[in-house]
């Protein structure tokens, strides 16, 4: 017992380098064993930015990446975690990009972390995990700014898709005269990614949505008058919403988008990662789903708290 008391008072942190942003979650184990977070920060430095053009991760972003990293791991080091002791995880950005590996090695070099880059099927595990915490059965769909990754029968069953928030934008956003061109280009690319789902997978189970997009979605619904992550945990929205959130936003300007509860860092990618979101519902015939403010970072806190 004495054992497990000193284990739950030292708490424990993972950074999650992703396309778009890096988040950090900080959390130990409570008296009942059970996890606690602490504390979570999100920077967005939009590493992947022009990836889906060149396939590579350019200088600026690796620049913006690296002061972002060394950022979060100063507010682990308030928790007493040196930079080696804070498990630092990249995804699409850096498996996608061919000169993936040489970013990884600077990451590390410019912070003294140590960077794993994930498989996108572990990826994919590690997010339904975050939410099968509260509900086993659930289906997760997790859109990210490279990647959408879905996951089903107790995260026995996934899939990691290339398609993601920026990567989508970057595509189709501002490639035609006409936005509603361009969405419907857009739209129709994006479900051929999708076609391979199972239809009718979600059933009866719930679909848990996750993600900066979903987490934005959530404040978009409920009507709030400026963006907040504390808000919008569990928000049910159905499919048709979020289609009709996508093409709405995708036909606004940026100066529309900003007057809306949104992250000023994900007005310009948010339209895209809703229909990311909306179409990947549709080929699960989901009728909705419910938004959840945990993610990969906080299902691999828990595996290795657990």
């Amino acid at each position: 017992m004495e054992r497990m008391t000193s284990q739950q008072s030292k708490p424990s942190a993972v950074i999650d380098v992703g396309t778009n942003s890096v988040l950090l979650v900080v959390g130990r184990l409570d008296g009942e064993g059970q996890l606690e977070f602490l504390r979570q920060e999100i920077r967005i430095p939009r590493l992947g930015q022009g990836l889906q053009a060149t396939g590579l991760i350019c200088e600026d972003a690796l620049e913006r990446g690296i002061k972002s990293l060394g950022e979060l791991l100063v507010v682990a080091a308030e928790y007493g975690l040196v930079p080696a002791e804070v498990q630092v995880v990249a995804t699409a950005a850096l498996r996608l990009a061919s000169n993936g590996e040489q970013v990884a090695v600077r990451l590390e070099q410019a912070t003294g972390c140590s960077l794993q880059v994930l498989p996108g099927n572990e990826e994919a595990r590690l997010s339904h995990r975050a939410v099968a915490m509260g509900n086993p059965n659930a289906v997760a769909v997790d859109v990210g700014g490279g990647s959408t990754e879905v996951v089903w029968n107790g995260g026995d069953e996934r899939r990691s898709i290339d398609l993601g928030a920026m990567t989508l934008s970057e595509s189709f956003d501002g490639t035609s005269d006409s936005p509603r061109d361009s969405f419907a280009a857009a739209s129709t690319w994006a479900r051929e990614q999708l076609s391979d789902l199972p239809s009718g997978l979600a059933g009866d189970h719930p679909v848990a949505l996750i993600g900066g997009s979903a987490v934005n979605l959530a404040c978009l619904v409920k009507g709030l008058e400026q963006f907040d992550h504390t808000q919008a945990d569990r928000v049910w929205v159905t499919t048709d919403q979020i289609l009709s959130l996508a093409e709405d936003l995708w036909l606004e300007d940026l100066d529309q988008r900003r007057s809306r509860p949104i992250e000023s860092e994900r007005v310009s990618i948010l339209p895209a990662g809703l229909l990311c979101l909306g179409l990947a519902l549709e080929s699960l015939a989901a009728e909705g789903g419910w938004t959840r403010t945990v993610g990969l970072s906080h299902g691999l806190l828990g595996q290795l708290l657990a």
